[in-house]
């Protein structure tokens, strides 16, 4: 196949910068490291998109010293053209690149700012992507070591209770353990949270015996919603009379460690009968109905003010 190796790059103008356009074969661009894993059925979406309407884009890609180009963003769609290229019994393709040449592949901090920045605007970017690329061992040193290390721990406990067959937390209930936010999570989004070690032996005992729970009576007897809602209260109330109007008891009370690990005996023991045993306190038996977990913020609060 011949095609024209000539590059079209337009010049800075009004202090914008824009890309080299070009045409290259597709085992000449590289994927990031920092890029989230791929997702099979998005590739496979993107397969039959492509070629019912075509390649109606460009892959952005930086330039590497070897020559070759890494890409920051269409990853999928790499893989959906890799995918055809399979299926028509074929080892290449040539395919068109806009190579952001203003930047430099060798910078980390600087291509995950630009694999963040672009990816946001198609396939949005979840929090396990984002825990997935400040975890990444290339900004190791680039970051303070509490921060990285911090990642490096969520990360692998989202992989472990969330992204297996069997899903048991979600990464946002992780996410809810380490920071005792109900949601948003704008600092572990911003790559800037860091684990508070005078939270830990809450944050360990929650980790630990919340899925062993879950597993234990199994996941379709626990809605998300009332798991939100459950962990949300043991990081924030702790079983403290009235609740807690300050974080300051966090900060290493054994005293309040020992009154809410009761506490959280107390829940998981209320939990468990409500769902394992077959009868209510008057001996009738119970129906599916009478299992249920409560689900709405102020059901779930009452139910937990009647333990504590």
């Amino acid at each position: 196949m011949n095609y024209n190796l000539n590059s079209i790059k337009a010049p800075t103008q009004f202090g914008v910068d824009f890309p080299t356009l070009k045409l290259v074969k597709l085992s000449e661009i590289d994927s990031s490291a920092l890029n989230r894993f791929k997702k099979s059925k998005h590739i496979d979406g993107m397969v039959d998109a492509i070629l019912e309407h075509g390649f109606c884009d460009v892959l952005k890609v930086l330039p590497k010293k070897d020559g070759k180009h890494e890409i920051v963003e269409a990853d999928h769609r790499k893989g959906s053209l890799w995918k055809i290229v399979l299926e028509n019994m074929s080892d290449d393709m040539i395919v068109p690149i806009a190579v952001l040449d203003w930047k430099s592949s060798d910078d980390t901090e600087e291509v995950l700012a630009t694999i963040t920045s672009l990816n946001n605007n198609s396939l949005p970017w979840k929090l396990f992507d984002y825990c997935k690329a400040f975890s990444h061992p290339s900004l190791k040193g680039k970051t303070s070591k509490a921060i990285f290390n911090s990642y490096v721990e969520i990360f692998n406990k989202m992989k472990e209770l969330g992204q297996a067959r069997r899903v048991i937390l979600t990464n946002g209930q992780v996410a809810q353990i380490y920071t005792s936010e109900f949601s948003g999570f704008d600092d572990m989004y911003k790559g800037r949270f860091q684990i508070n070690i005078d939270r830990e032996e809450y944050t360990k005992a929650m980790l630990d015996r919340i899925p062993t729970l879950i597993t234990k009576l199994g996941k379709k007897n626990f809605p998300g919603a009332f798991v939100r809602k459950y962990i949300h209260l043991l990081g924030d109330q702790c079983g403290t009379p009235g609740g807690v109007a300050s974080r300051d008891w966090w900060k290493g009370n054994k005293d309040s460690f020992a009154q809410w690990e009761t506490f959280f005996g107390k829940t998981i023991a209320a939990i468990t009968k409500h769902i394992a045993n077959d009868y209510d306190d008057n001996g009738m038996l119970k129906t599916p109905e009478d299992k249920l977990l409560p689900t709405h913020e102020k059901a779930v609060n009452a139910w937990f003010k009647e333990i504590s």
